[in-house]
């Protein structure tokens, strides 16, 4: 029973965050495994664990539907309207696209030698790439020497253990370094940017979903389609985090730190939808397990989606402030442990 609660929290509350919930529950069962802890059965069946991802679909239409309300306004501006809703579809079909053929060619193939760690690993690295991208649009060699700057980078921290941890990291920005050379535009202000304005705010409106094709931007709609979808697939290996990911690559495409937020939990939505139907299917025709009939399992699925509420809205936060960097801080963790279980299996 412990393991099933663990496991339900991990997988709900943890889709909210940008650290892999799925190379989370890849510990839990390696841990599991270690230590002579029994695995539940339903556990290891995919409609499963696709059904899991139905109280995260509830959640983004929910925190989301705010911004989704405001698309009436276009009924009064068809000619904009077809326009921008045609671009935000064919980015997502075209993303969501690519991912499922990927996911359909590893489903097939997988890949044998890639370990856990190493997706934890990317993962810290993309997160921790994102300090170079400064809400206040810095200069982005200002930025890098200042991260490259050991005396004034240790001053912000007291506290040792920080400092170490960061100072190692450091050296890994080499990596991000090179590839932010090929970047040619970040935004200098989160709240511009806007080439139309629908809701008569002059261009204000931070969280408008409509708007986030309509940016100037030095990639087309499909170039930034093509990148995201690349990236949503990449982060099907475990691991490595899709909203983590996806983030990532929209922010060095010269998205705004809300339009990245918001994109990749769009293009991310339907391929949920899809895997809670399946998941609802294989509950239909399997049954429903005893054990998930307890009512402890459905007070911590009540519990575990208002936390997994309460965590998005915390990531908004963090992203608008330019601090999601610091979780990398915490994949060092899910890291470390990943090495022992390979080690210790």
């Amino acid at each position: 029973m412990l393991y099933l609660l663990l496991y339900l929290c991990i997988q709900i509350v943890g889709e909210s965050f940008p650290v892999s919930s799925s190379g989370h529950l890849a510990l839990l069962k390696g841990l599991a495994t270690i230590f002579g802890v029994h695995i539940p059965a339903v556990t290891t069946t995919m409609w499963f664990n696709h059904l899991l991802h139905l109280p995260t679909v509830i959640i983004i239409v929910g925190f989301f539907s705010r911004c989704w309300w405001r698309w009436r306004i276009m009924v009064y501006h068809p000619i904009r309207c077809k326009k921008i809703i045609m671009r935000l579809i064919g980015t997502v079909f075209i993303a969501d696209l690519l991912t499922s053929i990927t996911y359909l060619v590893l489903k097939v193939y997988g890949i044998p030698w890639w370990h856990l760690a190493y997706g934890f690993l990317v993962t810290a690295l993309v997160l921790y790439s994102l300090c170079l991208l400064s809400p206040q649009g810095q200069n982005y060699s200002a930025y890098c020497v200042k991260i490259a700057t050991p005396d004034r980078h240790c001053e912000e921290h007291s506290d040792v253990a920080i400092q170490w941890i960061e100072s190692a990291l450091r050296y890994v920005l080499i990596i991000t370094t090179i590839t932010g050379l090929l970047r040619h535009y970040v935004p200098r202000n989160d709240d511009r940017g806007f080439m139309v304005s629908m809701s008569g705010n002059n261009g204000q409106n931070k969280s408008g979903l409509r708007n986030l094709i309509m940016l100037r931007t030095p990639y087309s709609w499909i170039s930034t389609a093509i990148i995201l979808g690349v990236s949503q697939s990449i982060a099907l290996l475990p691991g490595i985090s899709r909203f983590a990911f996806t983030y990532f690559c929209a922010r060095w495409c010269g998205k705004t730190a809300q339009q990245s937020f918001e994109l990749s939990w769009l293009i991310g939505w339907p391929l949920m939808m899809v895997g809670a139907l399946h998941g609802l299917l294989g509950l239909y025709f399997c049954g429903v397990e005893p054990e998930l009939l307890h009512p402890m399992i459905l007070w911590i699925i009540l519990g575990a989606t208002v936390m997994a509420w309460c965590a998005l809205w915390l990531m908004q936060r963090m992203a608008l402030a330019g601090t999601l960097y610091k979780l990398a801080y915490y994949m060092l963790v899910p890291l470390m442990i990943a090495i022992a279980v390979c080690h210790l299996l």
